[in-house]
């Protein structure tokens, strides 16, 4: 089984038009068959900044927050807390996360079904040979 929960958070006091930003925490908050860091962060000399939700190849390429070293550029955490310039642009970046979310679990259900799509045969086997099928 694979699956995320992901927690929004975000203020409750705002004024359209009158506060000059909105603050919104995302958490992952329950995971099944994948690491809870699942948010993309980019090291900047300005200050880190959210990217997105990881793909199944950012989950392998980029460290965890706590293993990143100085030479990272990118890392991952479990909680994206992101100020936005106002609560629209907060709720459209919320619907895209929600998204990329859905597409990191499908494609990582779909990774977990393999088939054979090619054999190669390098040399000969003698016929009293078998082959092994753990892939050894």
């Amino acid at each position: 089984m694979i699956g995320l929960e992901l927690t929004r958070e975000g203020m409750t006091q705002y004024v359209a038009g009158r506060t000059q930003g909105y603050r919104m925490k995302i958490s992952t908050t329950r995971v099944e068959g994948l690491e809870s860091e699942v948010f993309v962060w980019q090291v900047l000399s300005s200050g880190d900044r959210f990217t997105n939700i990881a793909s199944p190849g950012d989950l392998d390429l980029y460290p965890t927050e706590g293993n990143k070293t100085e030479a990272d550029l990118f890392y991952r955490t479990a909680v994206a807390d992101v100020d936005w310039p106002n609560i629209d642009e907060a709720n459209e970046a919320w619907e895209v996360m929600k998204t990329h979310a859905k597409e990191l679990v499908d494609t990582l259900k779909k990774m977990e079904v393999l088939e054979v799509q090619e054999v190669y045969v390098a040399g000969e086997f003698s016929s009293s040979s078998s082959s092994s099928s753990d892939g050894a």
